[in-house]
């Protein structure tokens, strides 16, 4: 079992064609987490977790052009490539929460920073779970025509989203060997509220008309509660934390 993500939150319109095109996140962890006696998601400091992405774009329009459409003066706005992060908040502030992504060395190896991936939408038909693609791996495939999205195997040279690490073609990417770098405060201490954490899935759009990538945040997904621990099982008096907002799984 794992965590089940919450609705999507959207922010801002996208067209194409004159049609609303509806982007869907799908998102999934897939290891790293338990449903801890004190009903509440936990996961280990130290352990590593996993989550996979991907979104698709309803109606799907072969070759079409997208747009943003922000209000304002500006009038729609081409889009040029996607991409979807991860990251984390503290559920009761709603503060950035820094995750740390290690490289096949793990604990041995450098922290690589969490960056945008490219991804392209995936084609009607598709199941999330067709095409995986994490660090170190590559590879491309033919599929149907989608909308086009001029940019989205153009190299950044700013780094803003990970360097070759997969095609921008990609349909799924998984962030792989993720940590929290910090647990939750409070962890089991009798008559204190119970702080926890949430993950977010994001996906973007570049907007950029010259060379400087610019990127708005499209839609969202968080995760329920997670409370990050950094000692053993069994630490936890008897009676439990007061969890805030935990649900139960499903």
């Amino acid at each position: 079992n794992a965590p089940s993500f919450n609705a999507q939150e959207n922010y801002i319109n996208i067209t194409c064609e004159g049609s609303t095109i509806t982007p869907t996140i799908e998102a999934e962890i897939q290891k790293g987490f338990f449903w801890s006696s004190d009903r509440v998601w936990t996961c280990y400091r130290r352990n590593y977790f996993a989550v996979s992405v991907s979104f698709g774009l309803t109606p799907w329009v072969a070759n079409g052009h997208l747009y943003l459409n922000r209000g304002g003066r500006k009038g729609p706005e081409r889009i040029q490539s996607m991409a979807m992060s991860l990251s984390a908040t503290n559920g009761a502030t709603g503060n950035s929460i820094e995750l740390i992504q290690r490289t096949l060395k793990r604990d041995k190896g450098p922290q690589l920073p969490m960056k945008k991936e490219l991804l392209s939408p995936t084609p009607p038909g598709k199941s999330h779970n067709d095409h995986t693609y994490g660090i170190g791996s590559f590879h491309t495939t033919t599929v149907m025509a989608g909308p086009q999205l001029p940019l989205q195997t153009e190299a950044d040279q700013s780094y803003q989203y990970s360097p070759a690490s997969h095609s921008g073609s990609a349909h799924q990417y998984t962030f792989e060997r993720i940590q929290f770098k910090s647990a939750t405060a409070n962890n089991g201490k009798r008559g204190a509220q119970q702080p926890y954490y949430h993950l977010v899935v994001e996906l973007w759009a570049n907007v950029q008309n010259l060379q400087e990538p610019r990127w708005v945040k499209i839609a969202t997904r968080s995760s329920p509660p997670v409370v990050v621990i950094g000692r053993s099982p069994g630490y936890f008096p008897k009676e439990g934390p007061r969890t805030a907002g935990a649900r139960s799984p499903g």
